[in-house]
């Protein structure tokens, strides 16, 4: 039974990323603008180990409440107003940089905003209560930071900041114990003064906290950084990760002969070392930048470019990059592109990566990497194993991603998958890049649904049937009530006073609806784990019910809820921007809405989500529009939030509808799509024992829906097909998966040859294990045409078909970040079947085992090693299983 009760806490990401700068987490300094714009300033910096923040004491909110009362107070008076904000204003630039601020002063003018209307904070740990009460009682702008969770060194410096939006306040767990505080002197106490206040914050937090003080510092012009002295806990874990790494370095990526499926490391809770990857296409694009703001100022023009357009020609002969700036130039500069193209070459003088740089057509600018550089990516991509790829622009963030969230009560149907794959994959995505995610299932347990079904159970259901097959026998009974009201339409009203009587109580109704949910979430579950999918959070609606009467209760005060046609509540926009937004109904029930309004608040307040991701189709358009403007309207503020829309799934003869019965369960796909392919893994595979051919064709089945899925357009609108959906040829999981095994296999048959005579041969046969046992491709003779003696003046890495591997496996980490930051794992999926497609012709047009060289052979594994790297870090991060064997 899954566990819906249980929120997520904040907590260790062992997923994110840690470079040179993440793993030398002790030191804290003051940016030299800050002295240069604030002279004299002192900042108070304190240690403290081993505290105690698990039970919350009402004492340390009785202080936190007394504190805001008296502030409140004291700060009618105008002239104490004035001075706080005079003081404040010290923390900023220059009238003319108004927008450049200290963190820390720009909370407590948020803390001092909400105070003054009344509003209060809310302890929401003894310790983040303590030093609010601390920098409130004595006016000083105070912050903190656990220092097991800290991602780098702490730097002091100015921000801009981001309108609407609240600043980041202090986070802090019941399990931190060990944590830095700082406090900024804004002339509210004497220079000589100001150094005591350390002794008071380490009494009062040690009162309630308990712990003890390590250290105490005073930053100011003399005294720029302090080193803290501290080992995280992360830091504890890379250590830890790297002794691992360089114990098992001689060894592969592991994998289970069985053909078991290996989870990836950036899924599990397991810490892990992960190494950013620096995009070759963004080094450039700043090289190229730098070269023609350069060339620019030597012209005596007084503009500089901003950015730099690299993009990836689509035929290889152009180069592996391409920039068509000397076009956007050339009229500007009153020159030809040519001519403006010949000034950039010249001043960009080239990068030791690139082997050539050519001009083509009116002006493109095209770049060839160079061969030592595909060479050196293809150690790396060996070296770094499973974290290749793996990208950092997400860390720092944390994405609340919602997706799957079906109404209860019914069977999955196959529309669903369009959700619960896309929504699983960017989850996926964006961990590999970095991101702290949180998977949220938000499942529909409440709504009017719920009263037609109760009305139908009530008067049609059975209990010993539906327990025999809950799910289906619910769905049943909801299809009898739809066709039912088709002849009497005041059935409707019958299952709105059942669904009023859920939300006011009924314990009769209560029960029922509480039955229903439980045999849905078991059946989930199971679904679930077919399908590889996981969540961090099972959230129902129900989980709202008081939430969204806070929401009704604000918006009335606020006068964002107003009242419609009939004593319906809703939310009317600025200007008429979008139609009104309905909240509650006429007759008192609530709807989706009021309760996304209340998750929305929660997913920023509780969970801290500084992206909120909602995965619903493209029907939903409107819905997210009026709920994201609502949200600004009730200040629900500091989060980006995106609605990833896909297209609709339907039947050839039109929309698929659960209310008339008309879907494909998906149950019944999965059971035909392993029907599919356990009849070719027992024609062709009959060397693997029986027990293995179950698992491969178990999971080779649920592969190829899942990528069928997300190997499509996700803004394109889908017509079920039985063999398009279960698709096992051309641009297809199994084909992938097939590749990989394939390369596992070649490596692996290398380890077991025994040592063989060098002397040439006449002709070098195919080798056995280049037999496609999926006749994916026809690769007969194409090796076995190829005579030693034509090798013996070829280098490693010379030839076109090895060059065209190399330079595929470097743009692995671009075709991550592109389907990451577009939400589009299509764009990974093509990228993927084109390494398969260029690994085939490579192994068909050049011997590897057979190679005429001992240093060829070497070359050739190696590019199968990287090969069968990237396909399994690219298929696990899709979700899609990895095999060693098929």
């Amino acid at each position: 039974m899954i566990n819906i009760q249980s929120p997520v806490l904040p907590c260790l990401d062992a997923s994110r990323i840690l470079d040179e700068s993440f793993l030398k987490i002790m030191k804290i300094r003051i940016s030299p603008d800050i002295f240069q714009k604030i002279p004299g300033i002192q900042i108070g910096v304190l240690v403290l180990k081993n505290l105690d923040n698990r039970r919350k004491k009402s004492v340390v909110e009785q202080l936190l409440r007394g504190v805001c009362a008296q502030k409140k107070a004291e700060l009618k008076n105008e002239v104490k107003m004035k001075a706080l904000n005079d003081k404040l204003s010290t923390l900023r630039l220059s009238e003319k940089e108004s927008s450049k601020v200290l963190h820390e002063a720009q909370l407590m003018e948020s803390d001092i905003r909400k105070i003054t209307k009344g509003k209060g904070l809310e302890p929401k740990t003894n310790l983040y209560a303590v030093i609010h009460y601390l920098g409130l009682k004595n006016l000083v702008p105070v912050f903190a930071r656990d220092l097991d969770i800290v991602d780098r060194d702490i730097e002091l410096d100015f921000i801009t900041p981001k309108k609407g939006k609240r600043p980041q306040d202090i986070e802090l767990t019941p399990e931190t114990r060990n944590l830095v505080v700082w406090f900024i002197d804004m002339g509210s106490q004497q220079k000589e003064d100001f150094p005591k206040l350390a002794d008071e914050f380490v009494d009062v937090i040690t009162k309630y906290c308990q712990g003890k003080k390590d250290e105490s510092y005073l930053l100011n012009a003399d005294m720029m950084e302090v080193d803290l002295g501290y080992e995280s806990e992360k830091e504890k874990l890379y250590k830890e990760e790297e002794a691992k790494i360089a114990q098992n370095q001689e060894s592969k990526e592991g994998g289970h002969e069985s053909g078991e499926i290996s989870e990836p490391s950036f899924l599990t809770d397991e810490p892990v070392t992960v190494h950013p990857e620096p995009l070759l296409r963004e080094k450039l694009a700043q090289d190229i930048l730098a070269a023609v703001n350069g060339w620019l100022t030597g012209q005596g023009s007084p503009e500089q470019l901003k950015e730099i357009d690299v993009e990836t020609p689509n035929d290889p002969t152009h180069g592996d990059y391409s920039t068509n700036i000397a076009m956007k130039l050339g009229k500007q500069m009153e020159k030809t592109p040519r001519e403006v193209a010949d000034s950039i070459i010249a001043a960009l003088k080239k990068p030791d990566y690139v082997e050539k740089i050519e001009i083509a057509g009116p002006g493109f600018i095209n770049f060839h990497l160079a061969p030592e550089y595909l060479e050196e990516n293809l150690n790396r991509t060996i070296r770094l194993g499973a974290n290749y790829g793996r990208l950092g622009f997400g860390a720092g963030q944390k994405a609340i991603i919602d997706y799957s969230s079906p109404n209860i009560a019914k069977p999955l149907g196959v529309h669903h998958l369009l959700s619960t794959i896309f929504g699983q994959t960017i989850a996926q995505l964006m961990r590999f890049s970095g991101y702290e995610v949180v998977s949220a299932n938000y499942l529909g347990d409440w709504g009017t649904q719920f009263g037609k079904l109760l009305y139908a159970y009530k008067t049609w259901g059975n209990e010993e049937v539906v327990k025999k097959d809950p799910l289906n026998e619910l769905l049943k009974l909801y299809v009898q009530f739809h066709n039912e009201v088709e002849r009497d339409p005041a059935l409707e009203d019958k299952g709105r006073e059942e669904f009023k009587k859920l939300e006011q109580g009924d314990e009769e109704n209560k029960r029922l609806w509480n039955w229903f949910r439980d045999l849905s979430i078991e059946e989930l579950d199971r679904l679930y784990q077919k399908l590889g999918v996981k969540f961090d959070e099972y959230v129902p609606e129900s989980m709202y019910l008081e939430a969204m009467k806070n929401v009704i209760s604000e918006g009335k005060e606020k006068g964002i809820i107003t009242e419609g046609e009939k004593g319906a509540l809703i939310i009317k926009f600025p200007e008429d921007k979008y139609p009104p937004y309905m909240v509650q109904k006429a007759d008192g029930t609530t709807l989706y809405a009021t309760r996304d309004i209340a998750s929305m608040r929660d997913r920023i307040e509780r969970l801290h989500g500084t992206k909120l991701i909602y995965v619903v189709d493209v029907a939903q358009k409107l819905h997210f529009q009026q709920l994201f403007e609502s949200a600004m309207m009730f200040g629900i503020t500091g989060a980006d939030c995106m609605h990833v829309s896909f297209g609709r799934m339907s039947m050839p003869e039109g929309r698929m509808s659960t209310r008339k019965g008309d879907v494909i369960l998906l149950d019944e796909v999965i059971k035909e799509a392993i029907v599919r392919t356990k009849k070719i893994v027992e024609e062709k595979s009959q060397e693997l024992a029986e027990s293995e051919r179950q698992h491969i064709a178990a999971q080779m089945a649920v592969s190829a829906i899942k990528y069928n899925i997300i190997s499509q357009n996700p803004e394109t609108n889908m017509t079920f097909d039985w063999d398009r959906i279960l698709s096992l040829d051309g641009n297809s999981g199994p084909y992938l998966q097939y590749a990989c095994a394939r390369a596992k296999s070649i490596l692996r048959k290398s380890q077991q040859e025994e040592s063989q005579s060098r002397a040439p041969k006449k002709s070098v046969p195919k080798d056995s294990s280049q037999t496609s046992l999926f006749s994916l491709e026809q690769a007969e003779g194409a090796v076995g045409a190829k005579k030693v003696e034509e090798e013996a003046g070829t280098t490693p890495y010379s030839q076109p078909a090895e060059k065209m591997v190399l330079r595929l496996i470097a743009k692995f980490p671009e075709a991550v970040e592109s389907a990451t930051k577009n939400y589009r794992p299509n764009l990974l999926c093509n990228y993927l079947f084109e390494l398969a497609r260029v690994f085939s012709a490579f192994y068909n047009e050049v011997p590897v085992l057979s190679a005429g060289k001992p240093e060829l052979k070497e070359s050739r594994l190696k590019i199968v090693q990287g090969v069968a790297q990237v396909l399994s870090n690219g298929l696990k991060v899709l979700g899609i299983a990895v095999f060693e064997r098929m």
